[in-house]
């Protein structure tokens, strides 16, 4: 991986100081700016401010991961002495590069969510009337938002452990720590937590594979986007407050839907995953 090499070349004191960076990160960069977001999007709204179910308050969430990726961008730039290409981006085929990630973040979820509405897990319906400049708006800020969590978790994170510890290491703590990042979320419990382990480690795999940080932050970006404004599922465990359809989780049948916590809570997804980590682990192997 050249990325994982420009990193081992400036290395940092040791493996463990950039999961403070990322943490920090998330709660000071992410988090201040966030509020910063929603307090200035409620005063123009007229919408409670602090509440990510309102329009102004999802699109501020969204929009708020634009802190962190500016912040660990500059880190890397001005402490690490690093290039952007040490954070997996690359200029040849971009734009091909984020739609294919993009097309297998899409696909991977609807599979998930037609296979769960053909069990009965779900209740598909059509929005009479979705707000589309809405929808638009949160488009961009999953776009962001994925992007962000894939450079943080996988092109930092990952390959920083890495250098030290070699890459087995860094794809098991880039997963263990993007799991955890998650671990205040609504409807939380044990089989949600283990898909987001298990999805980390197929982004993880993927970035090994790729050393291309566009198309795994658009796998994220398309897999969250499609789950919340298009099929009206609970994005981990958030729900938005517009969508082009209506995926209603039926009682009976949890373990399929997730239940409160979403798609993300199901024993579907828990399978997709383990696919998916034996085809990338087995591909990557070969390469």
């Amino acid at each position: 991986m050249e990325s994982l090499n420009l990193i081992k070349q400036r290395p940092g004191k040791n493996w463990w100081t950039p999961i403070l960076v990322i943490v920090l990160m998330f709660v000071l960069a992410g988090g201040l700016g966030t509020g910063l977001l929603m307090w200035g999007f409620s005063l123009i709204s007229g919408q409670a401010a602090f509440d990510e179910k309102t329009a102004s308050g999802a699109l501020a969430a969204l929009f708020g991961f634009l802190f962190p990726l500016l912040g660990i961008s500059l880190y890397n730039r001005l402490v690490n002495k690093r290039s952007l290409r040490a954070l997996g981006f690359a200029r040849e085929k971009w734009l091909l590069t984020y739609a294919k990630g993009f097309a297998l973040g899409t696909v991977c979820l609807l599979a998930i969510v037609l296979v769960a509405t053909l069990f009965g897990g779900f209740k598909l319906s059509v929005t009479p009337q979705p707000d589309w400049l809405l929808l638009l708006g949160l488009l961009v800020g999953f776009m962001i938002q994925g992007l962000t969590e894939e450079v943080l978790c996988r092109a930092y994170l990952q390959n920083s452990v890495a250098a030290y510890k070699g890459q087995k290491w860094g794809i098991i703590v880039s997963a263990l720590v993007f799991a955890l990042l998650h671990a205040s979320n609504n409807g939380l419990a044990f089989l949600p937590i283990l898909n987001l382990f298990l999805f980390g480690l197929v982004f993880s795999l993927l970035y090994a594979l790729t050393d291309n940080i566009l198309l795994v932050g658009a796998t994220h970006s398309a897999w969250n986007f499609m789950q919340g404004p298009v099929m009206g599922v609970k994005v981990s465990g958030n729900q938005f407050a517009t969508s082009v359809l209506n995926a209603e989780a039926t009682n009976r049948l949890n373990l399929v839907s997730g239940g409160a916590f979403g798609i993300e809570g199901s024993i579907l997804t828990t399978i997709v995953g383990l696919i998916l980590i034996t085809w990338l682990f087995k591909t990557l192997e070969r390469k």
